[in-house]
């Protein structure tokens, strides 16, 4: 397996240095979370409805997971990089 330079790291420019770098923040996983919980608890009395919540909750909770993982943000000397979303993408300059 080869070290790939980060997202960050290939969009520098010349004499451009990180000065700050972050990532999504994890709250962003608590609200699959909690339909899943949500779901869990409502099963044995709601049924069909509560498998519906718990599926969504476990499709989003993997969207989300894997947003989480893959996302960057980064301040340079010269700018804001960023890089965030799944499935959909958001990228800037």
């Amino acid at each position: 397996m080869t070290n790939r330079p980060s997202y960050i790291e290939r969009k520098l420019t010349e004499g451009e240095r990180v000065v700050y770098q972050a990532g999504l923040h994890w709250i962003l996983l608590l609200t699959p979370f909690l339909l899943i919980l949500l779901g869990g608890v409502s099963a044995p009395e709601k049924g069909e409805t509560a498998w519906f919540l718990m599926g969504a909750g476990i499709i989003l909770e993997i969207c989300a997971g894997i947003s989480y993982k893959n996302s960057a943000i980064a301040l340079t000397n010269r700018r804001l990089l960023g890089k965030m979303g799944f499935p959909w993408k958001k990228r800037n300059p």
